[in-house]
């Protein structure tokens, strides 16, 4: 059971951090093409993020 743990765990652990590496490259590329603004609302942002 010690090592489905550790199995399960380690494929959490990557899978969240390409997530995060995924949303942070989306955000700065809409920022670079000027798809949304830093002034814009949070909501706004993710909409937008998810279009």
């Amino acid at each position: 059971m010690g090592a489905q743990n550790k199995v399960k765990n380690a494929f959490r652990t990557g899978f969240e951090n390409r997530c995060l590496k995924l949303l942070v490259a989306a955000y700065e590329n809409a920022i670079q093409d000027k798809t949304i603004s830093l002034d814009w609302d949070e909501n706004y942002i993710t909409s937008q993020l998810h279009e």
